[in-house]
């Protein structure tokens, strides 16, 4: 899994103002344990050169997330089409409880789907490309 990190270091905010920047990605074993008790994420695809979301159930297996969309939902078609996608799924319960993972990559549509996610389309990431944050992490 290659997970890109926020760097440490400095970002620019307002008028050229230094301001460090906390170090806030997550490890990959971090990554997992959240996912795995997430069921629910936004997939993004591309139809007709724009991304669009829709609302997807999902799990974790392994080093991949599952996802099922709706046999009607346009991302059917669209994945058929590009399967370049983008997962994000967040929580934020309260301000130092905000976490969140986004993974870029190709679908891969399974069949059959699996059972505790079926009725619907179902399709495979693979965790090679992650990006994360979590709150909790930040300085108080």
């Amino acid at each position: 899994m290659r997970v890109w990190p926020t760097k440490p270091g400095v970002c620019l905010a307002g008028y050229g103002v230094a301001m460090p920047r906390a170090h806030i990605s997550m490890t990959p074993d971090e990554v997992k344990s959240f996912l795995a008790t997430q069921d629910t994420m936004v997939i993004a695809t591309l139809a007709d050169g724009a991304s669009t979301g829709t609302v997807a159930r999902a799990r974790l297996d392994g080093d991949q997330l599952v996802f099922v969309v709706a046999d009607a939902d346009p991302a059917v078609d669209q994945i058929a089409r590009d399967d370049r996608v983008c997962c994000v799924i967040d929580q934020f319960p309260s301000y130092y409880e905000i976490k969140g993972v986004i993974a870029h990559g190709h679908a891969r549509r399974l069949d059959p789907v699996p059972a505790e996610l079926s009725p619907g389309a179902a399709f495979a990431l693979a965790l090679d490309d992650v990006a994360s944050f979590d709150f909790a992490k930040l300085p108080r």
